[in-house]
């Protein structure tokens, strides 16, 4: 597929509606305000492992403050889509109707290019609806004269990279990407691509040298901060993010006093 598939303009009346896999009917529409109940939901059954690669810790919960930036937006400068499920008459069914929201959120000082995130819940997940609700969040800022999306996950979250690699594919453009510390920085273009976009393989290779970042950040903080970085390698093995047996997170490990030298 070459560029976004035709769908009606995504403003206040845009609604598509979506088949679930469990037969309910979904579905897609601009996030309202009374969608707050829908969002504090949604946070609540997200996995400790979701909300750490959607937040880059481990948020317990949403302030009031955070939830009214989420959910009462000017829809020009940010831009939220949401699937929910619903009745016959497009009503949520129930407080868990919330099932996932791609935003974007137009940067200041180049207002042509915003940073863009998706969360999909999951009872949805790998039923390609994270690639539609993107499709439509890019149609939405392509309307708004956003030219380019920028996005930042972290490195060892492979299934969102692949995600925003197809994501770009779809609209004809090239991922560019580079890490920065444990975080995967990627752009794209929401229009035709400059270049030839690069294969999965490519992605793959560089993906394999992102954990690299990671210890090179992890030792570094051994030395300048250790017990903080003892808590931090605690939660992303919980998380099973850091494989134990990797030498280089061995070596980690002994820098922070987690085990005697050989």
């Amino acid at each position: 597929m070459s560029g976004l598939q035709a769908t009606p303009t995504i403003d206040h009346a845009y609604e598509e509606w979506v088949s679930l896999p469990d037969g309910r009917r979904g579905l897609i529409r601009l996030m309202r305000p009374s969608d707050r109940v829908l969002l504090v939901n949604g946070f609540e059954r997200m996995s400790p492992q979701s909300r750490y690669r959607r937040f880059f810790s481990a948020k317990p919960r949403l302030s009031d403050r955070e939830i009214s930036y989420l959910t009462e937006l000017d829809h020009h400068d940010h831009v939220a889509v949401v699937l929910v499920a619903v009745d016959d008459r497009g009503e949520p069914l129930g407080p868990g109707a919330g099932l996932g929201v791609a935003r974007f959120i137009r940067l200041r000082d180049t207002p042509h290019v915003a940073e863009a995130a998706i969360v999909i819940l999951d009872e949805v997940q790998g039923s390609g609806f994270g690639r539609l609700l993107f499709q439509r969040l890019a149609q939405a800022a392509s309307e708004r004269q956003v030219l380019r999306f920028r996005t930042e996950v972290l490195a060892q979250n492979n299934a969102m990279k692949a995600l925003l690699q197809r994501t770009a594919h779809d609209l004809g453009s090239t991922l560019r990407h580079h890490y920065e510390g444990p975080v995967f920085v990627s752009e794209f273009a929401l229009g035709p691509p400059i270049e030839p976009t690069p294969d999965a393989g490519e992605l793959d290779e560089q993906s394999e040298d992102s954990q690299s970042h990671l210890y090179d950040l992890l030792r570094f903080a051994a030395m300048r901060f250790p017990a903080a970085t003892r808590l931090m390698v605690e939660t992303l093995e919980w998380l099973d993010v850091l494989d134990e047996d990797d030498p280089e997170i061995r070596e980690a490990a002994r820098l922070m006093g987690f085990e005697d030298d050989d």
